[in-house]
């Protein structure tokens, strides 16, 4: 949530309402404004706050700028996993690492017919036929299909020539 304050006031006003409900803080400058993850910080002074007794989540929600259920969310975690850090951004860890892209690269040149499964169980993964087909689209290879629904001939091309 911006906060269309200035940094000093902001400052000011989070100190006041921290003395206020005897909160332990020492103001250090935090970003709030561009904030959209809380920082381990944050969380582990809001979790404190809110466990002691010393505010409610509403009061907490106000003085920080994050919503009561991101507080609640906050504390559960606590609760339940002993964890105060966000959780990691970003995506699932790739199914093939660089070094079995560039073998499966060299088996599809190799062999032309192998179809997703084979592929899947020549590499002992547990992943889906298509994450497969989008690791053989991401090397750069397209298998084509005649009007039988054949496979014609495999076309592309490996990144290695």
């Amino acid at each position: 949530m911006p906060w269309p304050l200035s940094n000093d006031l902001r400052k000011r006003i989070i100190e006041a309402k921290l003395e206020h409900f005897n909160i332990d803080f020492q103001y250090k400058e935090l970003n709030i404004e561009a904030m959209k993850i809380a920082s381990e910080e944050i969380r582990t002074i809001v979790v404190k706050a809110y466990l002691s007794g010393a505010a409610s989540r509403q009061h907490l929600s106000e003085i920080f700028g994050y919503t009561t259920s991101s507080i609640s969310n906050w504390v559960r975690a606590y609760k339940q996993e002993n964890r105060l850090a966000p959780r990691p951004q970003g995506h699932r860890k790739a199914v093939f690492s660089k070094a079995e892209l560039e073998q499966l690269s060299d088996i599809l040149v190799k062999n032309v017919d192998m179809t997703l499964a084979e592929i899947r169980e020549h590499f002992r993964k547990s992943c889906s036929l298509v994450a497969i087909h989008k690791t053989v689209v991401k090397l750069g290879f397209v298998y084509k299909k005649n009007s039988t629904g054949q496979r014609a001939r495999m076309r592309g091309h490996s990144p290695s020539t």
